[in-house]
């Protein structure tokens, strides 16, 4: 978007607010858009009369804003008695005159409006960002060459060439008259449509089809079948606006993008046609976590959708579950999402609502490759899928092996070629959903299991044992408040330094304290899941946590107490407070002590690795460590460490576990579900392992190899299958 159009939208919107008492936000950038558009339509216009004269020319087009959005209905008058000055240099603005590019394209910069007058913080909180037109395209085109395969069984090598090159083959032509009609009485819709750019692009496809199907005078009125809805209604008066602009149907206004929230309002109709269900559903939602929007998430489960709410889950997921309420029979969806709901412990129920209603067609995975530039996390995905149950329907899975940001021109490059730049393999409904867990295979395992390694994983399925059935899993401490925040200090009027200690406190600070004998004995040695490396951890810490659990007291006359009232406000607001289960002044989850104080392992919530190490020193540490204990002798966890540590535990977490991108995200579900090896336990090795812990030292790559050819030759793996397995595993342990 040009940077002076950016500029001038916020200048003029800051001088309306100024100068004008009757103006609001919503009024002043209503009134910037019309002038805005206008200016596009007629850009010779120079004074304010001519801007009036042309408003009545576009009455009931959707270039008049009047009756949109909450704006007052004498805004007309109100804006007349703007200064002159004001009007002279709005109207004056070089920038605002049209490109000379295609209109497709050029009406662009003005979708990106309703996102670039945020703030980037803005935009990170509301999931809003621009798709970018390479998507767009690989979207569009995909989603209509499924459908147009579906209905007509044409060969879809023939209809990749026909929607990416324009090349009609035969089988093409002689069904060029019925794929039109079929392609007009679609029914279309993005039900998260922002500034209309999937809309829009959809637009482009069907026109650029009707010329190669029909090269007569276009005949189709494609502005009857699209739909759309969107909660900003800047965004609204955008989209319609670049859909009549863009749609050679000129008379006619687009009837069916609609303002509101179809995740918590009942959308049975729209104008003229009541009950709609959808051939086609585009869509790019907003990817939202619970965590912070509470209310929004109350609506959703008191909505139209609340049969598929689960808790701490992500607004994106609704949207995938809408379009299966709102498809047809056989109605085909095109999303593009992050990755995350393949593995998700709270994107259980899609995968559960997907499996039973749908059929997945593609999932293209774009890994570390960053579609949105300014976008946190991304691993980006676009689901292809149809509302059919089909068991033994194929899945493609594809992954991109590019990472940075990505280029247009490669990224054009590489949707429209997928097949030649991605690695991908086919794998039925069935076997898209692992056993057990039920979650969706991940494209990754394209990048790990290009090695030949399936069969080891086969193989370690069939292990009749879990990590649960010998060992308990427990999540570290949440005290609520570690340290002080930039956000608790704006939030509750906090004073202090950023970073400064609240539960969590460093040795100068303790000392500062000045603390007696018993509150000494409230203070327990504080880590972090960095200071967790291969087999061993480190054993000394600079920082202390107040460890005041359920049994613990403290009163006014204590120095801690003293110094945790400081913060009492955002102490207060912990839910185990509020609810009086607590006393504001004590740790909030501080799970029991014997987990931390005696022989156990600890593993990090997420690495590359399924990096595990063993202790037996006081370790507390937060819930972004999980703690092992064993369930039956303590010597066991010596052969448990060895397992999470081999090759076969990677591979299998790595494929069969949960990701984020890179990371292996080794929570308590994936963890207690890793197969085991049992029986192995009294074993040398494992002995030998011990002695060299209880030195502190890490085990030699000798001893190592040793173990991992006691796992290898128990499971009767081929000599080739372990060379493979070693050399896949990335990084090594030694």
């Amino acid at each position: 978007m040009p940077q002076a159009l950016k500029a001038w939208f916020k200048n003029c919107q800051a001088v309306f607010l100024e100068l004008s008492e009757f103006l609001s936000e919503n009024a002043a950038r209503s009134l910037l858009l019309q002038i805005l558009l206008l200016k596009w339509e007629r850009p010779e216009m120079q004074t304010q009369a001519e801007f009036w004269a042309s408003l009545n020319l576009f009455r009931l087009t959707p270039c008049d804003l009047s009756g949109q959005g909450p704006e007052s209905p004498f805004l007309q008058q109100e804006w007349q008695t703007l200064p002159k000055q004001i009007w002279l240099n709005m109207l004056s603005q070089p920038w605002l005159l049209p490109s000379k590019q295609p209109l497709l394209t050029a009406t662009a910069p003005i979708a990106l409006l309703p996102e670039q007058l945020q703030s980037r913080s803005q935009r990170q909180q509301k999931g809003v960002f621009y798709t970018p037109q390479p998507l767009v395209d690989y979207l569009c085109k995909g989603a209509l060459e499924l459908l147009l395969h579906q209905k007509f069984d044409l060969s879809k090598t023939e209809l990749h060439s026909l929607l990416w090159t324009g090349q009609i083959s035969p089988a093409i032509q002689g069904h060029s008259q019925a794929l039109l009609q079929a392609l007009a009485k679609l029914k279309i819709c993005d039900p998260a449509c922002g500034g209309g750019t999937l809309l829009v692009g959809i637009l482009g496809c069907l026109q650029t089809l009707e010329k190669q199907l029909s090269p007569a005078v276009a005949k189709v009125n494609w502005l009857s079948c699209l739909y759309g809805v969107e909660l900003d209604p800047l965004a609204v008066a955008i989209t319609r606006w670049r859909l009549w602009k863009c749609s050679e149907s000129k008379g006619l206004t687009p009837p069916h993008i609609i303002q509101g929230n179809p995740l918590t309002a009942n959308f049975n109709s729209w104008p003229n046609n009541p009950h709609p269900e959808f051939d086609l559903i585009l869509a790019n939602p907003p990817y939202i976590g619970e965590k912070g929007h509470k209310d929004l998430f109350m609506g959703i489960r008191k909505g139209p959708l609340g049969r598929f709410y689960q808790a701490r889950s992500d607004m994106a997921y609704y949207f995938f579950h809408l379009s299966l309420e709102w498809s047809k029979k056989n109605g085909i969806s095109a999303f593009l999402s992050t990755n995350y709901f393949l593995t998700a412990s709270h994107a259980q129920t899609l995968r559960d609502d997907l499996k039973k209603r749908a059929v997945v067609h593609k999932l293209t995975d774009f890994h570390e490759w960053r579609l949105f530039k300014g976008a946190q996390g991304q691993h980006n995905l676009v689901s292809l899928f149809e509302k059919a149950y089909q068991p033994d329907a194929t899945c493609q899975l594809l992954l991109c092996a590019q990472k940075g940001i990505a280029a247009e021109k490669c990224l054009l490059e590489a949707l429209a070629q997928d097949q030649a730049y991605m690695k991908h393999t086919s794998l039925s409904q069935t076997q898209l959903y692992a056993p057990q867990t039920g979650l969706i295979q991940q494209p990754i395992r394209l990048e790990i299991l290009d090695q030949s390694l399936e069969r080891i994983l086969l193989k370690l399925q069939t292990l009749p044992s879990q990590l649960k059935d010998h060992a308990q899993l427990h999540q570290g401490i949440v005290s609520g408040a570690d340290h002080l925040t930039l956000k608790h200090q704006q939030q509750f009027s906090l004073s202090g330094t950023k970073g400064e200690g609240i539960f969590v406190l460093n040795q100068a600070k303790i000392a500062e304290l000045g603390l007696s004998e018993r509150e000494l004995q409230l203070l327990r040695p504080w880590f972090k899941n960095s200071d967790i490396s291969p087999w061993l951890c480190a054993s000394e810490t600079n920082q202390m946590i107040i460890y005041t659990d359920r049994e613990s007291h403290l009163s006014a006359e204590d120095r801690l107490y003293h110094h945790l009232e400081r913060f009492r406000p955002l102490l207060e607001k912990r839910r185990e407070v509020a609810q009086g289960r607590l006393s504001w002044w004590q740790v909030h989850w501080p799970r029991q002590t014997q987990i931390f104080e005696g022989p156990k392992l600890v593993i990090p919530q997420r690495h590359s690795t399924s990096l595990a190490a063993w202790n037996q020193c006081p370790w507390y540490a937060s819930a972004d460590v999980y703690f092992i204990t064993s369930v039956a002798a303590p010597e066991h966890l010596f052969a448990l460490l060895a397992w999470l540590n081999s090759p076969l535990a990677w591979l299998w977490l790595s494929c069969q576990g949960k990701r984020k991108g890179k990371l292996l995200e080794l929570y308590s579900q994936p963890l207690s579900e890793l197969p085991m090896i049992s029986g192995l336990w009294s074993h040398a090795l494992f002995q030998e392992l011990a002695l060299q812990l209880f030195k502190q030292k890490a085990p030699s790559p000798v001893l190592q190899n040793q173990i991992w050819k006691l796992f290898f030759n128990a499971l009767a793996l081929p000599e080739a299958d372990q060379q493979a397995l070693i050399k896949a595993r990335k990084p090594p342990l030694d």
